[in-house]
């Protein structure tokens, strides 16, 4: 589709998924462009009307191995913009991923139940997250990623379940996110369950005007950037299952009130709720993790 503008149908009439690769090995997706005419949609989602119909989904990879999508643009999706599930083996590169950042759960880039998926060179601009990775993912690289408006770069909504799959092995890298709601984060449900989030690595991280960091249990080394909040660093871990293993290591990060010039940057807070950890280098705020 190199070339094309590939333009969805509108009223979606109860479609969830648009186009679909299901079962599928080997496939490569070039250039092109998504137009998920999704604003009539999001229109009705904002009025909270009770006729609104699904959230059409643009792109879905399914229970399919080998898939490479390069050069591709997907813009006002209705739902999702491109998602990844129960698959292995597929990259995504040189992307680009836009709506208005009010636009809701228009999610970037989804994965799901999949193992060795990396997203490289990608711009995205969305009213929910960049990326988001929930129950199964494994062997996950995200690395040079443009990230705003949108919510940020998340693992989860995890442990809703007492079934869900693990997430293990993500790498972040080489990010730069400006005016997220948030901006790194794993999202956790205080339950009862056989879950975990392991071997999570966020690095070289910019932030321009973030609303936050919010991690548990990972490391994170070289961030350095903005927060549109006053408390810039968020560890808010639960009492039956304390954040444990935490390492930051040269995180610089300063508050800039969302009206206030580059030179108007003021000191930045850090808040930890039953987190525990260590701290190395230069790390501003000061860590609040306790060993």
């Amino acid at each position: 589709m190199t070339g094309a503008t590939v333009v969805a149908p509108v009223p979606y009439a109860g479609v969830q998924l648009w186009i679909v690769f299901q079962d599928v090995d080997g496939v490569s997706v070039a250039g092109g462009t998504l137009d998920g005419r999704g604003r009539a949609l999001w229109a009705c989602r904002r009025a909270r009307r009770p006729d609104c119909p699904p959230a059409t989904r643009s792109l879905t990879i399914y229970r399919s191995r080998n898939v490479a999508v390069s050069g591709l643009t997907s813009r006002d999706s209705a739902g999702i913009h491109i998602t990844v599930q129960a698959s292995a083996g597929v990259a995504i590169v040189d992307t680009v991923v836009s709506a208005p950042g009010r636009s809701p759960n228009t999610d970037g880039i989804h994965i799901k139940q999949s193992t060795g998926v990396t997203v490289r060179n990608a711009v995205i601009g969305t009213g929910d997250d960049c990326v988001s990775m929930v129950e199964g993912s494994s062997d996950v690289l995200i690395e040079a990623v443009t990230c705003g408006p949108g919510h940020g770069i998340s693992i989860g909504s995890l442990g809703d379940t007492p079934e869900q799959v693990a997430v293990r092995n993500i790498t972040v890298k080489g990010a730069a996110l400006a005016g997220t709601t948030n901006g790194l984060r794993i999202k956790t449900w205080a339950k009862a369950n056989a879950g975990a989030v392991a071997g999570v690595s966020f690095s070289g991280v910019v932030m321009r005007n973030g609303s936050g960091i919010e991690i548990s249990g990972v490391s994170y080394t070289d961030i350095e950037g903005t927060s549109a909040t006053a408390t810039a660093v968020r560890f808010d871990c639960s009492p039956s299952r304390p954040c444990a293993g935490i390492a930051m290591r040269d995180v610089r990060l300063r508050y800039q009130p969302p009206a206030a010039a580059a030179a108007e940057e003021q000191p930045a807070a850090s808040f930890c709720r039953n987190a525990h950890g260590v701290a190395f280098g230069d790390v501003d705020p000061p860590s609040c993790l306790t060993e």
